[in-house]
């Protein structure tokens, strides 16, 4: 399964590095690169990609604060040189952060944390409209999948809860 993703790093040298380790892993379709992370939103906007790797040097509060606007339309692998940083992305929901120096080997890891995920979003997708029909109070109940928070055994019945009612 081929990724796009697009570059955001402000630094031409860590640029030119990222574009080597891509070059040698198949299957990736670099989209673009950018200097600022307001110009990578803007293209993460208007098209679509799998992933983003970002650089580091754009890491304040106002940083995260702006990923949070994409973070639900992509992944976003953030590399730093420090760990602070990368407790912080993993609490904005980042799909990974590496540690300069990269090396191939942890960004191939990487490639198949995200393709991974990718996949599993695909099969919760397709499963979100799937429902099952429960008797509750002599009535017949239609549940979705998506909405049942969890289910607890109670002798010879159930338990369903969801996010509107208790079945």
């Amino acid at each position: 399964m081929p990724l796009s993703l697009i570059i955001v790093e402000s630094n031409p040298i860590d640029i030119l590095f990222i574009k080597q380790i891509i070059k040698n892993i198949p299957g990736l379709i670099l989209k673009g690169e950018f200097s600022k992370l307001e110009d990578g939103i803007e293209f993460i906007n208007s098209k679509k990609i799998d992933f983003l790797v970002l650089g580091s040097d754009h890491s304040n509060v106002t940083f995260f604060e702006l990923t949070n606007q994409i973070i639900q339309k992509t992944e976003i692998v953030l590399i730093t040189k420090s760990s602070f940083d990368a407790i912080t992305s993993y609490t904005y929901g980042f799909a990974d952060c590496l540690l300069k120096p990269i090396s191939l080997g942890r960004f191939k890891t990487t490639i198949s944390r995200i393709k991974k995920k990718l996949k599993d979003n695909k099969v919760i997708e397709k499963h979100a409209d799937f429902k099952i029909e429960v008797k509750s109070n002599y009535k017949n109940e239609k549940i979705k999948t998506n909405e049942i928070k969890w289910i607890e055994a109670m002798g010879d019945y159930i338990k369903i809860v969801t996010k509107r009612k208790n079945y």
